[in-house]
């Protein structure tokens, strides 16, 4: 590997044509499916092995069952502890995949708008499902400020807007900050070896 930034390219690894559709397995399968099967098997040993005296290993990942649960029931009450599997496995993927991009030869899957533009895709548009089918038409009223009503005609359209931009924003701000860093090291990497180069 040449460069640091090098592993944002996406290197095709098994060129596939089916019916005429590009189904072809590129660089990003492979942490994909470490990381999916990481995740399940963590699951199966924990949930498995726990034990009423916890181990050292159960005892962490009750602690960060009780950090995601105490983060959801304070943004979302107490009705929002129902989602805690959702929402943990959401965790313990995304930082599996920012861990999976700092060892040696990694692939950064989160730099990589496709992959973000999906979850944050998805979770918006479960959430507005989930609160349209459990609130009915009561849900809208997310989309009305207190305001006089001629404002209304205006400021109805900016909510929905608004609202509907989360997932770009989410999308591009993870991706963004995971291809920051790596530029970053990618710089400042360049400045020490020629420093490093004078002194010698």
């Amino acid at each position: 590997m040449a460069s640091p930034l090098e592993q944002f390219d996406l290197i095709r690894l098994l060129p596939l044509r089916l019916f005429g559709n590009d189904l072809s397995l590129f660089t990003l399968v492979l942490p994909l499916s470490l990381l999916l099967l990481g995740l399940l098997l963590g699951v199966a040993f924990f949930t498995i092995n726990s034990t009423l005296l916890p181990t050292s290993w159960q005892q962490s990942w009750e602690l960060l069952y009780a950090f995601v649960a105490g983060v959801l029931r304070e943004q979302a009450g107490v009705k929002g502890v129902v989602y805690v599997p959702l929402f943990l496995s959401l965790f313990l993927a995304i930082l599996g995949a920012n861990l999976l991009s700092l060892m040696p030869f990694g692939i950064a899957i989160t730099s990589h708008v496709v992959i973000t533009l999906f979850l944050s895709f998805s979770l918006i548009l479960s959430l507005f499902l989930l609160g349209f089918v459990t609130h009915n038409l009561t849900f809208l009223k997310l989309f009305l400020p207190h305001c006089p009503f001629p404002l209304l005609f205006l400021l109805v359209p900016i909510e929905i807007f608004s609202y509907f931009v989360r997932c770009f924003s989410l999308a591009i701000r993870l991706s963004a900050n995971i291809l920051a860093g790596h530029t970053l090291v990618l710089i400042v990497s360049g400045f020490i070896v020629p420093l490093v180069q004078l002194r010698a």
